[in-house]
């Protein structure tokens, strides 16, 4: 990438110079070259980093230690999520599930909606996380729970109003109750 830097300002803030439209998904790189079948994608590039280390360090010493995970961010912010995701169609579809791991605010909560509906049907789910974000989850020390809440109870993504058989089942097993 020409002319696009992230910069750190006072240890705290990350931001990017240069021209940042039409680039790749920050990690893009990394996760083509990982091999993985799963896709976790965050909001920001500390956040990225942040999964990253989580799943890398919580798989050390067990049968997973030598795999990469394949975690990419957005570049533009949830605002034009949808948009910057639509341009890697093909990048996508080669995954067999797509995480998002977005921000647990309005803003994170709406780019789900709209990144859910150019993503490859079937394969998203949704990372529902206990702070705001990964990175701060990974600075409370929460790491283990980071890890099982991308990997393991992300679930599926449902429209609102749509449910499935599977919600539905209970209801229709019920006897009638004649009124």
């Amino acid at each position: 990438i020409v002319g696009f830097k992230i910069r750190r300002v006072a240890d705290k803030h990350f931001y990017s110079t240069g021209v940042t439209k039409d680039v790749d998904l920050f990690g893009y790189q990394q996760a083509q070259d990982s091999g993985g079948k799963t896709l976790f994608i965050t909001e920001g590039e500390i956040d990225c980093m942040s999964v990253y280390q989580a799943l890398k360090e919580e798989a050390k010493g067990g049968k997973w230690e030598k795999l990469e995970p394949a975690v990419v961010s957005i570049n533009n912010g949830a605002a034009g999520a949808a948009k910057e995701l639509a341009q890697h169609q093909g990048f996508l579809e080669r995954f067999e599930n797509i995480v998002l791991v977005f921000d647990h605010d309005e803003a994170g909560q709406k780019a789900v909606q709209s990144c859910a509906s150019v993503l490859p049907a079937g394969k998203v789910k949704v990372a529902t996380l206990s702070e705001k974000d990964p990175n701060e989850m990974l600075k409370k020390g929460k790491r283990t729970q980071l890890r099982n809440a991308v990997m393991f109870n992300a679930g599926e993504y449902k429209p609102d109003g749509i449910k499935s058989i599977r919600d539905l089942k209970e209801d229709m097993l019920r006897e009638v109750t004649w009124g």
